[in-house]
């Protein structure tokens, strides 16, 4: 390296333009306009390790969900921010915990529970795995909704 050779210094790291709270308060009551600006922002790496708490799930599991590989899921640590695509499967993940939130009367312990239980509507298959495409979030959403209004079958 000569002496008159600049250094680079490193770009800096984009910053979300949310915090992990109020992306969940935004969730919670569902302003659809401001989710997506927010999506299209990149939500922070928080959001995943509020979904892991929220979910009680290691993020290898959060990964598969959301489709995201381990190794992106530890450089998106890293780089605190999610991409436009990986954002937008988190909120899915996240809506649809908050949908099953309301569905139990706010007890955010059974609407867990129930993400986790094998349903018979979703062919034995448990509402967190069958989230993991958006065909599959529609017919949790659908089941949610069905049992709002008390339709079982």
């Amino acid at each position: 390296m000569s002496a008159h050779a600049k250094t680079v210094e490193p770009a800096p790291k984009p910053r979300p333009t949310t915090t992990t709270a109020s992306f969940f308060a935004l969730v919670r009551r569902a302003d659809s306009g401001k989710i997506i600006s927010v999506i299209k922002a990149g939500l922070p790496y928080g959001v995943v390790e509020q979904l892991c708490a929220e979910l009680d799930i290691p993020a290898t599991r959060l990964a598969k969900v959301i489709q995201i590989a381990p190794a992106t899921l530890a450089r998106r640590k890293q780089g605190g921010v999610l991409t436009v695509t990986e954002s937008e499967r988190a909120a899915r993940l996240a809506a649809l915990f908050e949908r099953a939130v309301q569905l139990f009367d706010g007890d955010r312990l059974r609407a867990r529970r129930w993400m986790h239980t094998p349903q018979k509507a979703l062919g034995g298959v448990l509402p967190l795995d069958y989230a993991d495409t958006e065909p599959g979030a529609n017919a949790v959403r659908d089941l949610i909704g069905r049992l709002e209004h008390g339709v079982f079958a």
